[in-house]
C-alpha cells in the first residue's frame, strides 16, 4: 500500500490587490462624477419649487393690498408720512399682508455678504411698466387697465444688490436684493439711483436667472412659473411683440 502523501495547499491572504482596488476607486468616481450633478439639479429644482411658492404668497399680499385700496396697484416707493419724510419701498407696503418673512427671500438666493433690512427681499417689481408710481408720479394703474394680467411679469428672481451697487454712504441703506427689474425693450434704462456711485443694469435687467438658467416669474393674476433668462430678457420689436411679457407694448 502507497504511503499517503499530505498535500499543503496554499492559499492567498484575503484582501484585494493594488490593481483590484484602482479599479473601484476608479468606478466610485466615476459614478460620483455622474450622480453629484443629478443630486445637486434635484436640490435646486426643490429651492425652485420653495421659491415660486413665496412668489406666490407675495402675489396673494399684492392681491390684498389692491382690493383694500380701491383697486389701485401698489407704488414703487412712498413718502411715508412721518416727521423725517422718509421712503418707504414696494417691501413696506405689503409687509404687513405678508406673514412669514422668509417668504421675502428665494431659497436659492445667495445671503453672504449682503446687508438684509426689514424690507429686504431677493424678488424685484416690474418698474416702469406694471407698477409705474414712484412717489406718487405717475399715479399707480388700476386694476382693471391691466387687460393681459396672466401674461405681464409682475414680480421675478432679482440680483444680489451688493454685486452692483458700490458701497457707499449713498448706497448703504439699499437691501439685500434688487427691489426693482427693467423691461429689455426700455433703450433708455435709468441707472439704479440710490446714490451717485450706483451702477446701472443693462445687460442682466436686474433679473437673477438662479435657477437653472432661468427664474420664478410672478404674473398679474397671481400665478407663478419658471422660464429661461433668455426668454425672459428678449427684446421685441413694434412689428413683432406675440409674447409682450413685460408689457411694454400693450397691458
Amino acid at each position: 500500500m502507497p504511503a499517503i502523501q499530505n498535500h499543503t495547499i496554499k492559499r492567498r491572504a484575503a484582501g484585494f490587490t493594488l490593481i483590484e482596488l484602482l479599479v473601484v476607486i476608479s468606478i466610485i468616481a466615476i459614478l460620483a462624477a455622474i450622480l453629484f450633478p443629478v443630486f445637486a439639479k434635484a436640490r435646486e429644482k426643490a429651492r425652485q419649487i420653495s421659491c415660486i411658492s413665496n412668489l406666490k404668497q407675495l402675489g396673494i399680499a399684492g392681491q390684498m393690498y389692491i382690493q383694500d385700496y380701491d383697486e389701485t396697484m401698489f407704488c414703487y416707493t412712498v413718502k411715508a408720512p412721518t416727521y423725517d419724510n422718509t421712503t418707504s419701498y414696494w417691501t413696506d407696503e405689503l409687509g404687513p399682508y405678508v406673514k412669514m418673512r422668509t417668504f421675502w427671500t428665494c431659497p436659492s438666493f445667495n445671503t453672504a455678504g449682503t446687508k438684509v433690512s426689514s424690507n429686504s427681499t431677493s424678488y424685484g417689481v416690474n418698474l416702469n411698466h406694471v407698477v409705474t408710481s414712484v412717489t406718487g408720479s405717475p399715479a399707480p394703474y388700476s386694476i382693471a387697465q391691466f387687460t393681459r394680467p396672466s401674461d405681464l411679469l409682475w414680480m421675478v428672481d432679482s440680483v444680489n444688490s451688493p454685486m452692483l451697487i458700490a458701497q457707499d454712504s449713498a448706497c448703504k441703506s439699499f437691501q439685500q436684493g434688487y427691489t426693482a427689474v427693467y423691461c429689455p425693450d426700455k433703450s433708455a434704462v435709468p441707472p439704479i439711483t440710490h446714490g451717485a456711485q450706483c451702477v446701472e443694469v443693462e445687460v442682466s435687467r436686474a433679473v437673477d436667472t438662479r435657477h437653472n438658467g432661468g427664474a420664478n416669474i410672478l404674473f398679474v393674476d397671481g400665478h407663478a412659473k419658471w422660464k429661461t433668462g433668455d426668454a425672459i430678457r428678449a427684446k421685441e420689436t413694434d412689428a413683432n411683440h406675440p409674447i409682450d411679457l413685460w408689457g411694454h407694448w400693450s397691458l
